[in-house]
């Protein structure tokens, strides 16, 4: 008896459908292609924007390293060697955070050890606020708990530089209100990028957001 086509015991009903399926053509771009393009973008741009704002940050640091110095001494080397250091931890930064847009492994974050290096010396007194106000600023936690890590990051620590660490006879040549408020602001700005360390993947691809405009990018935060 003829055996329809369709019920042939030779062939399996999955082999219809994967028959369906269009064959790839040779030259046709990859699926995987615009991902990649997209992830792309995302790195030049935050690389791009991570290195200006780390610069930026290298020249307001030193600025107020200088005035707040009770002996102000200037030398190239150890200028571009702060502004380098900066400029290198913004780039990693700014690297790290595309990679998190892009919903990438968060084992990328290791890239920002590096960044260590910003705390070496004097330095290691701005480590503790950063860590505490990054996670302060990442949003994860209760609200309360991040409230007080972020007043003990940018009002506390300042206040115990001037009145533990800051010796009476500095206290007589220096600007409380400059030492003060210039260590909240780097501190600030130091614990905004070190939040980076805590913040997840967002619930919708970064590439969204960077390949279709309008589409908005939601962090997943808690």
């Amino acid at each position: 008896m003829p055996v329809h086509p369709s019920v042939h015991p030779s062939v399996h009903p999955l082999d219809h459908a994967t028959a369906a399926e269009p064959a790839p053509v040779a030259g046709n771009p990859s699926p995987d292609r615009p991902r990649r393009a997209g992830t792309a973008r995302l790195l030049v741009r935050g690389a791009a924007t991570g290195l200006a704002l780390g610069a930026g940050l290298g020249v307001l640091a030193r600025v107020w390293m200088r005035t707040v110095s009770t002996d102000p001494q200037f030398s190239w080397a150890g200028t571009l060697m702060i502004l380098g250091l900066f400029a290198a931890a913004g780039l990693l930064v700014g690297v790290v955070r595309a990679l998190r847009l892009a919903s990438r492994s968060p084992w990328w974050k290791l890239l920002l050890l590096p960044g260590l290096a910003l705390f070496a010396g004097p330095g290691m007194l701005l480590l503790p606020g950063t860590v505490v106000g990054g996670w302060g600023f990442s949003g994860r936690g209760p609200r309360a708990l991040r409230a007080v890590c972020l007043v003990a990051a940018l009002g506390v620590l300042p206040l115990v530089l001037w009145f533990v660490l800051v010796t009476p006879y500095e206290r007589l040549v220096l600007e409380p209100v400059v030492v003060v408020v210039g260590f909240a602001l780097l501190q600030g700005l130091l614990a905004r990028g070190a939040s980076e360390l805590f913040l997840r993947r967002p619930a919708a691809s970064g590439l969204a957001a960077a390949a279709l405009p309008g589409v908005g990018v939601v962090e997943r935060r808690g």
